[in-house]
């Protein structure tokens, strides 16, 4: 088999996280190593994965946006779209901004209603 990494693969079993449709849906994954533009996944099916997604190593505090590059049944090659000090944001981050933005509906709308009554 021909080797395409130009980088050095860092062996590793770490928990991932896959998040696509605007991160309203998430799958879990095992990172089994990393380079720096890319990485080798486990996961339970690969049958879900869209073509491109958010990835992010929560151990790490690595985020990423992601290419899938192959698949078989259980197990994926992703290759990074942009590098960590993207713009892309920690899945975490993203949840919890989520829960700031439909608080901040409630109240407003609680002050409309005490406001008129």
């Amino acid at each position: 088999m021909l080797e395409r990494r130009t980088e050095m693969r860092a062996r590793m079993f770490l928990g991932g996280v896959i998040a696509f449709d605007r991160r309203y849906s998430t799958v879990a994954c095992r990172v089994r190593n990393l380079t720096q533009a890319g990485a080798y996944i486990n996961i339970v099916s690969t049958a879900m994965i869209p073509a491109e997604f958010d990835f992010s190593i929560p151990d790490r505090g690595q985020s990423f946006r992601a290419q899938l590059v192959w698949r078989s049944e259980k197990a994926a090659g992703l290759r990074f779209t942009r590098p960590a000090e993207s713009s892309v944001i920690p899945l975490d981050y993203a949840i919890k901004l989520r829960a700031c933005e439909r608080e901040n509906v409630d109240l407003k709308r609680r002050i409309a209603d005490l406001s008129a009554g």
